[in-house]
Parts: structure tokens; sequence; C-alpha cells
């Protein structure tokens, strides 16, 4: 379905600002409507001849799919460019690749950032961090995963998530008495992280053979009730 013949016909002989072309699917981000703004990006990616450009696109696309958890369309638009040249690129199909559970290829680029000591635009060294740590849990290696996150502060900006996955790491790796301990003397002040780490107690308890407590976490609180 064309999206002019929403609004009526659609022109024919209008010339395409790139600039403003780009500012519209920056505006339908913002706006929550990700596929429009996917599809418009789509229709740049196209036109666009300067590799430059194009390359700048397809990062903001990966990424903008990612964020939607569209990770097979994510990963099919990055394979369009050679993300090993492309620190940022690289970072997103990684987290795109991990999001379909290909963690042997999400491994592999993750290792490559690493080894390369390139910066990743935009993220931090804290992000790359917790993506690499999950991968190692994705790949059945917990305790590495916990490795990975020890050089990681815990007054870090993404404490919230350093905790999660730290607890995840724990329980996978049976320990659920430490994972227990952990996510009830951290903070979680978003409303997705205080769901998050109720769902880890929850998990842990259950893993521990205790329902009735296991029931306490899963129960919604009397001011969830009158809702």
């Amino acid at each position: 379905l064309c999206l002019g013949s929403l609004f009526g016909a659609e022109p024919t002989n209008v010339q395409v600002d790139p600039a403003g072309e780009t500012d519209l699917a920056t505006t339908a981000s913002s706006e929550r409507l990700p596929q429009v703004s996917a599809a418009v990006l789509r229709t740049r990616i196209q036109q666009e001849q300067d590799p430059s450009r194009r390359l700048d696109l397809t990062r903001r696309l990966v990424a903008l799919l990612v964020s939607g958890a569209r990770f097979d369309e994510a990963v099919a638009v990055a394979s369009t460019a050679d993300a090993a040249q492309d620190p940022s690129l690289a970072y997103w199909k990684a987290v795109a690749l991990s999001g379909t559970g290909d963690y042997t290829a999400a491994k592999e680029i993750v290792g490559g950032l690493l080894l390369s000591k390139k910066d990743v635009p935009g993220v931090s060294g804290e992000r790359v961090a917790l993506l690499q740590s999950r991968i190692l849990r994705g790949s059945g290696d917990p305790e590495g995963a916990l490795q990975v996150l020890a050089s990681v502060p815990a007054d870090s900006p993404i404490s919230e998530d350093l905790f999660l996955e730290k607890g995840a790491d724990l329980i996978a790796l049976g320990q659920t008495e430490e994972c227990l301990k952990l996510l009830q003397t951290s903070s979680f002040t978003s409303d997705e992280g205080k769901a998050a780490a109720a769902y880890l107690k929850a998990l842990a308890t259950w893993r521990a053979g205790n329902i009735t407590d296991c029931l306490l976490y899963t129960s919604p609180s009397p001011r969830d009730r009158t809702r």
C-alpha cells in the first residue's frame, strides 16, 4: 500500500529533498511510527547514490529495526553493507544477530570489534560489554558473561541492565540464592527494570524449588488489582 494513497493522489512531479525525507523518518520515529520511519529510510537507501550517505542511512535503519525487535529484517539490511569496516553497523548487526539466536555469528562480530579497539559512535564501552555478556550467556557460557561484567562499575549509567544480566547469568549457573540477593539489594527505577527484576526473582525461586515464594513475585500487588 502506497502511503500517498491514504491522503489522496500521489504527486508524480515533485523533486525529493533527501534531507527533508530523512527528517520525515526522524519525525515518524519520534512519533512512534516505526513502520513509517523504516519505509522512508528504505526508500532513501534505494535512491541514494553517495556511498557514505547510503551507509549512514543503512545504520539508522538497522538501529530502528533492532529497537522494534525486527531482528531478522535488521540482519538482512545490515548484510547489504560491509559491517567489518564500520564499528557502528557491526554493533547493531551483532545485536540483531543475538536477537535471532545466532550467537555464534554475533560473538564473531563483537570479538572483531574488541580486537580492533575502535569506539562505536554513540555506544559506550559498557554497552558493548553488556552485549558481549548477553552473547556469551546465549552461547552457553554464563560464567564468561559474568567475568565480562566484572569490569563494568556498579554505578554505571546502565546499572539496571547490568544487574539484570548478572541475575540471568547467576540463574544460568544455578546460583539462585546469589541471584536473589543481588536483585533484592539492587535498585530498579524504570517500570521495565522492575518488571524484569520481578520475573528473574520468580524464575530464581522456582528454580530453587520454592513454588510458594515464586507466586509472591508473579501475583499482582493490591495496587495493581485496583487498576
